[in-house]
């Protein structure tokens, strides 16, 4: 099973990690992304694709999500410098 929607995913810590397996076990296409490089290898070898920063992740993406520690981190990635409204 396939779906055409493009889902990105930001954060893969214990939470993220499976939600985003989970994305990719029902057939759509995953662009992530971690600051911590082992967390990409595990879902790029179930088909995600890595992407370098969250703007990358935004580029290939219809729809982003997030697991994200705190609110800062939150506005960071969204609004800051690289962030996905770039």
């Amino acid at each position: 099973m396939t779906n055409a929607t493009r889902l990105g995913f930001i954060g893969l810590g214990s939470m993220g990690s499976a939600m985003a397996t989970r994305l990719l076990d029902a057939g759509y296409a995953v662009a992530v992304f971690d600051t911590n490089p082992a967390a990409l290898q595990p879902l790029a070898s179930n088909g995600a694709v890595v992407a370098n920063d969250v703007a990358a992740v935004a580029s290939e993406a219809d729809i982003i999500l997030g697991s994200l520690p705190t609110p800062d981190v939150v506005r960071e990635v969204a609004i800051g410098p690289g962030g996905i409204i770039k």
